[in-house]
C-alpha cells in the first residue's frame, strides 16, 4: 500500500489536512473510496481500512474534518455545516482529477455518515456511483439532557464556539481492546463538541432520516446492534424510507465502529462484495 499526504484547499480557501492510501501496482484503481470520518477522530485511524481494500485494487482518499486531527479550526468546532458539505465536494473533485476513469464511492462513518447522507440526499450525483453510511449519526441512543440543549441553544446564538467534553466511552467503539486502548491514547483524537456543531448535527441528522426517500444513488447502510452511541433503528428507518435505494444491514454484537470490531473481517468483506456490485 502507498501512503501520501494531500492538501484538500476547501472553497473559502482554508487548507485542510488529508490522505490517501492507493494500491502497490502502479496502475489507476478501479474504485476510489471517498472516506469522511467520525466526531473526536480524525482521518489516521482509517489505515487498516485502507489496507483492507488498496489489497482489492481500490484507493481510499480522506481528510481531517475542520477542528479535527491536522487540519484547522477550533477543536471540536464547525462555523456552518455547509462547510462541510463543501469539503465533501472538494474531496470529491480531487479523487475525480488523479483518478478520471475510477468509480466513486462516498463512504461516511458516524458524524461523517451525517455529512455523506446529507450530502447525497442534496446534490447532484452523476459523479458518484455509491455511497455507504457507516453507524450515521441520525439519531442519539441516549436523548440528550434538557438543560445541556437549553444551554446549547443559548449559546449557539451568544458564542456558537462554546465547547463541552464529549460524552463517548471508549469502550463503545469496538470489543477490541487493542483498538479501545489506541483510540484512547491517540494524540490526534479530540474530545471537544461546540453548541453549533452538537445543534446542527442533531438537526441534519434527522432530517436525512425524514427525507431519505430524495435518495438518488444506491446505499448501503451499515450498523452495529450493540451501538450505544447512534440509534439503530435511525439506520433501519432511513433505508426504509428510501424508496429501495438503500440496503440495510445490521450486525449482531457489533459496536459503533463496525470497521474496527472483532467481526470486521466479515462486515468488510460484505462492503466490498457489495460495492463491486455497484460498479459491475
Amino acid at each position: 500500500m502507498k501512503t501520501e499526504e494531500i492538501d484538500l484547499i476547501g472553497i473559502d480557501g482554508e487548507q485542510l489536512f488529508g490522505r490517501c492510501w492507493l494500491p502497490e501496482a502502479d496502475v489507476d484503481p478501479s474504485i476510489v473510496i471517498c472516506l469522511i470520518h467520525g466526531l473526536y477522530e480524525h482521518s489516521g485511524r482509517y489505515e487498516a481500512f485502507s489496507k483492507f481494500f488498496t489489497e482489492f485494487g481500490i484507493g481510499v482518499y480522506s481528510f481531517d474534518l475542520r477542528g479535527h486531527g491536522l487540519s484547522p479550526g477550533k477543536r471540536g468546532h464547525i462555523k456552518n455545516y455547509s462547510d462541510y458539505i463543501d469539503d465533501v465536494e472538494s474531496l470529491l473533485k480531487l479523487a475525480r482529477t488523479e483518478h478520471n476513469d475510477s468509480a466513486i464511492v462516498l463512504y461516511g462513518h458516524s458524524l461523517g455518515g451525517n455529512i455523506v447522507a446529507n450530502y447525497i440526499l442534496k446534490n447532484n450525483m452523476s459523479e458518484l456511483t455509491a455511497a455507504v453510511l457507516s453507524s450515521p449519526w441520525l439519531q442519539l441512543v441516549f436523548e440528550p439532557p434538557k438543560s445541556k440543549l437549553k444551554l446549547a441553544r443559548i449559546m449557539n446564538r451568544i458564542y456558537p464556539g462554546y465547547a463541552e467534553k464529549g460524552m463517548i466511552n471508549p469502550e463503545d467503539i469496538s470489543k477490541d481492546e487493542d483498538i479501545v486502548n489506541a483510540y484512547r491514547s491517540d494524540a490526534l483524537n479530540q474530545w471537544n463538541i461546540s453548541a453549533r456543531l452538537f445543534l446542527n448535527a442533531l438537526e441534519k441528522g434527522k432530517w436525512a432520516e425524514e427525507n431519505a426517500y430524495k435518495l438518488k444513488i444506491p446505499t448501503l447502510v451499515i450498523c452495529g446492534a450493540d451501538d450505544n452511541i447512534v440509534l439503530a433503528e435511525a439506520s433501519r428507518s432511513f433505508a426504509e424510507k428510501s424508496r429501495g435505494k438503500a440496503v440495510h444491514k445490521q450486525y449482531p454484537g457489533v459496536r459503533h465502529e463496525p470497521h474496527n470490531d472483532i467481526e470486521r473481517k466479515e462486515i468488510l468483506n460484505d462492503v466490498l462484495n457489495w460495492i463491486q456490485k455497484q460498479v459491475k
